[in-house]
């Protein structure tokens, strides 16, 4: 499993090795990155405009993704995207 989280800005906070391994990142240079460090120039900039309107709307959303390793080469991924229940219900 291909695993990554991002803060409200879309800067990367967590991902796994997989992650890491597919991507061709080492975790030191994803951390703190944008996540659009692996978006695919073939990815309409449209479709992550979607995305962020419906996780807004704490709206789960699912699609395929081209994106892009650090060698230039391309893989696809089926991801499933969702709002964090500490963002809606923050603790305290």
């Amino acid at each position: 499993m291909v695993f990554s989280r991002t803060d409200k800005r879309g800067v990367i906070r967590f991902s796994n090795e997989t992650f890491c391994r597919i991507s061709g990142y080492e975790w030191k240079a994803l951390r703190g990155a944008p996540h659009k460090i692996i978006r695919h120039p073939n990815m309409p900039r449209g479709v992550f405009h979607l995305l962020w309107e419906c996780l807004g709307r704490s709206t789960p959303v699912g699609g395929y993704v081209q994106n892009l390793s650090k060698d230039g080469t391309h893989y696809w991924v089926l991801p499933s995207w969702f709002r964090q229940m500490t963002d809606i219900f923050p603790s305290g």
